[in-house]
Protein backbone atom coordinates (compact mmCIF):
# COMPACT_ATOMS: atom_id res chain seq x y z
CA UNK A 1 0.00 0.00 0.00
CA UNK A 2 1.49 3.79 -1.09
CA UNK A 3 1.61 6.04 1.66
CA UNK A 4 3.01 9.52 1.96
CA UNK A 5 6.53 10.09 3.29
CA UNK A 6 8.80 12.72 4.03
CA UNK A 7 11.80 13.39 1.45
CA UNK A 8 14.26 16.36 2.40
CA UNK A 9 15.58 18.62 -0.34
CA UNK A 10 19.36 19.55 -0.03
CA UNK A 11 19.43 22.64 -2.67
CA UNK A 12 16.31 24.98 -2.49
CA UNK A 13 14.07 27.34 -1.14
CA UNK A 14 14.26 25.75 2.24
CA UNK A 15 18.38 25.92 1.94
CA UNK A 16 18.61 29.14 0.66
CA UNK A 17 16.82 30.32 3.99
CA UNK A 18 19.27 28.52 6.02
CA UNK A 19 22.23 29.92 4.30
CA UNK A 20 20.80 33.49 5.62
CA UNK A 21 20.23 32.45 8.60
CA UNK A 22 23.39 31.35 9.66
CA UNK A 23 24.77 34.73 7.93
CA UNK A 24 22.15 36.04 10.06
CA UNK A 25 23.81 34.77 13.64
CA UNK A 26 27.38 36.91 13.55
CA UNK A 27 25.07 40.10 13.40
CA UNK A 28 24.65 40.94 17.27
CA UNK A 29 21.72 41.21 18.93
CA UNK A 30 19.35 41.53 16.39
CA UNK A 31 20.48 39.21 13.60
CA UNK A 32 21.34 36.20 15.95
CA UNK A 33 17.38 36.30 16.59
CA UNK A 34 16.15 36.72 13.32
CA UNK A 35 18.97 33.71 11.90
CA UNK A 36 17.37 31.53 14.21
CA UNK A 37 13.73 32.13 13.25
CA UNK A 38 15.25 31.64 9.84
CA UNK A 39 17.21 28.43 10.63
CA UNK A 40 13.68 27.17 11.59
CA UNK A 41 11.85 28.46 9.32
CA UNK A 42 14.32 26.90 6.40
CA UNK A 43 14.36 23.73 8.08
CA UNK A 44 10.66 23.44 7.65
CA UNK A 45 10.42 24.49 4.29
CA UNK A 46 13.03 21.85 3.10
CA UNK A 47 10.69 18.56 3.55
CA UNK A 48 8.60 17.94 1.96
CA UNK A 49 5.74 15.30 1.62
CA UNK A 50 5.70 12.81 -1.55
CA UNK A 51 3.86 9.61 -2.68
CA UNK A 52 6.08 6.42 -1.80
CA UNK A 53 5.15 5.02 -5.13
CA UNK A 54 6.01 7.38 -7.43
CA UNK A 55 7.69 10.56 -5.78
CA UNK A 56 5.11 13.23 -7.10
CA UNK A 57 4.80 15.74 -4.79
CA UNK A 58 1.89 16.03 -2.35
CA UNK A 59 0.11 18.92 -0.79
CA UNK A 60 -0.65 17.62 2.61
CA UNK A 61 -0.94 14.43 4.94
CA UNK A 62 -5.07 15.02 4.29
CA UNK A 63 -4.89 14.05 0.69
CA UNK A 64 -6.07 10.32 -0.07
CA UNK A 65 -5.44 9.53 -3.62
CA UNK A 66 -1.93 10.26 -5.18
CA UNK A 67 -2.75 12.75 -8.36
CA UNK A 68 -0.51 11.35 -10.26
CA UNK A 69 -0.40 7.45 -9.80
CA UNK A 70 -3.99 7.24 -8.42
CA UNK A 71 -2.47 5.87 -4.93
CA UNK A 72 -4.45 5.23 -2.53
CA UNK A 73 -3.04 6.30 1.10
CA UNK A 74 -6.21 5.35 3.56
CA UNK A 75 -4.96 3.23 6.14
CA UNK A 76 -6.66 0.13 7.51
CA UNK A 77 -7.88 1.69 10.91
CA UNK A 78 -10.53 3.80 8.05
CA UNK A 79 -11.06 0.12 6.03
CA UNK A 80 -11.50 -1.56 9.38
CA UNK A 81 -14.40 1.23 10.16
CA UNK A 82 -16.53 0.67 6.67
CA UNK A 83 -19.59 -1.35 7.48
CA UNK A 84 -19.99 -5.30 5.79
CA UNK A 85 -22.62 -3.98 3.09
CA UNK A 86 -20.74 -1.19 1.96
CA UNK A 87 -17.05 -2.71 1.25
CA UNK A 88 -18.94 -4.79 -1.67
CA UNK A 89 -19.55 -1.49 -3.26
CA UNK A 90 -16.20 0.02 -3.07
CA UNK A 91 -14.24 -3.38 -4.17
CA UNK A 92 -17.13 -3.30 -7.56
CA UNK A 93 -15.50 0.03 -8.10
Amino acid sequence: MASITKKSQFIGTGCLIQILGLLLLFVFPIGTIIGILLLITGSRLKVKLVCSECGNKIDGKEVKLCPTCKADFSTTSEIAELEPDNIDKIIDV
